[in-house]
């Protein structure tokens, strides 16, 4: 009843659907009704996930299912769809968005950010952030860092907290790299956060290939300058080469991603093409974009 005297006042409203990822079983129900209920309604629907719009020789049985639903959606509600996700093909009712970001990243040069932390200019950092588990390949990663270690002397730093199935392997990391790994398990602010991106040498995402979707990190790290070494696969892996954002491996292969760490560290990076991409996906580009998008 609330909804329906809300939208009653306007000539031709528009119902914008948020994060139907959670719910997208049920998302042409939903928009159903409303379409019987306020037929004039311009219905947009917001997603993250959508794999199921890239083209792809292979195709999983959730995807299709998608594709099925949004077969449905598109006859029944002839709805718009706004994504994060430049890679789909556009089409007159899709629109891209851009995937924002906030917080201080870039307000600390390399020199300063290290000289707050207290660590020597020389030593190269390696920066894994976020929670880890299975899925951000942090088995992969620690396979990856050991190998390294024998070749190279680096510090290993780790800004989140590690699942209980990998204890084994974050005791490793502490075993085989010793003072040289820094494990912050608390919450830190963005600004402490911004300054640990600004200070290390390459950010490590070397995810699992079941995450497909996008990441706060790898903008974060391209605002701060930072190159990193991703999974080719997925919206990361993609964006990293697009975007010149640092090099990228074929998970699960461990040797691979040393190898990419050893190269990202012994290259010249230019940080131009990341903070290119980080600027085009400021909070003030997405808000001009969703006016454009509500207004056209």
């Amino acid at each position: 009843m609330a909804a329906k005297e809300l939208l009653a006042g306007h000539e031709k409203p528009t119902l914008v659907f948020t994060a139907v990822d959670d719910y997208f079983g049920k998302l042409p129900w939903l928009s159903l009704v409303v379409r019987w209920l306020f037929p004039r309604t311009r219905i947009i629907v917001i997603r993250y996930r959508v794999a199921d719009l890239i083209p792809s020789k292979s195709i999983s049985l959730r995807q299709m299912q998608k594709k099925i639903l949004l077969r449905i959606l598109d006859k029944l509600v002839h709805p718009e769809t706004a994504m994060f996700d430049e890679r789909v093909p556009l089409q007159p009712n899709l629109h891209v968005l851009p995937d924002p970001w906030s917080g201080p990243f870039g307000n600390s040069s390399r020199k300063d950010a290290r000289r707050h932390l207290d660590w020597a200019d020389e030593v190269e950092t390696i920066l894994l952030v976020g929670g880890q588990d299975e899925r951000k390949g942090f088995d992969v990663a620690v396979t990856a860092l050991k190998r390294l270690h024998t070749e190279r002397a680096v510090r290993v730093v780790l800004v989140g907290r590690v699942s209980r199935h990998l204890q084994a392997q974050l005791e490793q990391l502490v075993q085989t790299f010793g003072d040289s790994f820094t494990h912050v398990s608390e919450y830190i602010s963005d600004e402490d956060l911004a300054i640990y991106f600004a200070a290390s040498s390459v950010v490590l995402l070397p995810y699992h290939t079941a995450f497909t979707s996008t990441s706060g990190v790898l903008v974060r790290a391209a605002a701060s300058s930072t190159p990193v070494v991703a999974s080719e696969h997925g919206l990361v892996g993609w964006r990293t080469r697009e975007h010149s954002l640092g090099m990228t491996f074929v998970y699960p292969d461990a040797k691979g991603l040393c190898r990419a760490i050893v190269e990202v560290l012994d290259s010249s990076f230019d940080p131009s093409g990341g903070l290119e991409f980080a600027n085009a996906c400021s909070e003030r580009m997405l808000a001009l974009s969703l006016e454009g998008l509500l207004h056209d």
